[in-house]
């Protein structure tokens, strides 16, 4: 019954040109989940894990959650978008509503692990 229609469908699609074909491969400018850095992003991996343990080691210290201090996804968007500067850092830690006082505590911590100045 449908079978023309099917039929027309496949022709299309098989004429297609390589050129409309969609992309196998999106490009995305989301931070990749940090499970594949170690392997795929030693150095962006390393820098990771110096921040993480640099925050524990404070939110230890104060005695409050590590959470409270900065979110983990701030974090990676911090290492993984390589501000250049720390105007770029406080960027990133503005456009993730990072507060003042949690930024008085953090960026110094950050901004010592990726050699800003």
């Amino acid at each position: 019954r449908n079978l023309d229609s099917w039929a027309n469908a496949f022709e299309s699609g098989i004429n297609v040109s390589e050129s409309e074909l969609p992309h196998l491969k999106v490009k995305s400018d989301t931070v990749p989940h940090p499970r594949n850095w170690q392997s795929r992003h030693p150095e962006a991996f390393a820098k990771l894990e110096a921040i993480r343990a640099a925050i524990s080691a404070l939110a230890e210290e104060l005695q409050i959650p590590t959470e409270n201090l900065i979110t983990p996804e701030v974090v990676r968007k911090a290492v993984w978008l390589k501000p250049s500067d720390l105007s770029e850092l406080e960027k990133i830690l503005d456009d993730n509503r990072v507060r003042h006082w949690q930024r008085e505590l953090v960026r110094g911590l950050i901004a010592q692990t990726l050699n800003l100045n």
